[in-house]
């Protein structure tokens, strides 16, 4: 089978969804772990006037594969945004997928708008650590001009917060209006 990037006269698409968290305390040897998961999806799309063959303007696009991995888990030591970042990158190497890392080009890298983009997608929760990961992974990727880096937060995580604080407010506020009820969470 031919890899969609060396496929010539093509747009590549290269689509990865990385999630990734660690455990609550003591999850595994009374240790935490770092999870990761990777969908991966490559695609490649005709690129109009660059060879002879016609394109169906309804479907340009050749899908190769989607694929989902998962990573083995690693016990967090320290919990900062450098041993985040180094433990993402391990997990994504072991599972094939692309690191948080910059493309490396031997010609130089291509200018933007050239046909081959990578989109990572990170999803996770918004702890101290996962901040400051997020920042070196800016940071390292703000020099490749063919990869697009978006983070969103976890709505599950965001959800638990949410609960979480109007269990509080409820709690205060039956307490200042209420001398009977006991309440605990």
């Amino acid at each position: 089978m031919v890899a969609v990037s060396e496929i010539a006269g093509e747009s590549t698409y290269d689509i990865h969804l990385v999630r990734g968290d660690a455990t609550n305390s003591a999850a595994a040897q009374r240790s935490k772990v770092h999870v990761c998961s990777c969908r991966s999806t490559y695609c490649a799309g005709i690129d109009a006037g660059t060879d002879d063959r016609e394109v169906d303007s309804t479907n340009p696009t050749i899908w190769d594969r989607t694929r989902d991995c998962y990573a083995d888990l690693q016990f967090v030591i320290q919990g900062t945004a450098n041993e985040q970042f180094d433990m993402y990158n391990r997990q994504l190497a072991g599972m094939g997928a692309p690191q948080f890392k910059a493309k490396s080009y031997d010609a130089g890298p291509p200018k933007p708008g050239c046909g081959n983009l990578r989109v990572l997608c990170h999803v996770t929760d918004d702890g101290p650590d996962q901040k400051g990961c997020q920042k070196l992974i800016q940071q390292e990727l703000s020099s490749d001009p063919t990869t697009l880096y978006c983070r969103f937060r976890c709505c599950l995580h965001q959800v638990h917060i949410c609960v979480s604080k109007q269990l509080k407010k409820l709690k205060s506020f039956l307490a200042a209006n209420s001398q009977s009820v006991h309440v605990s969470f």
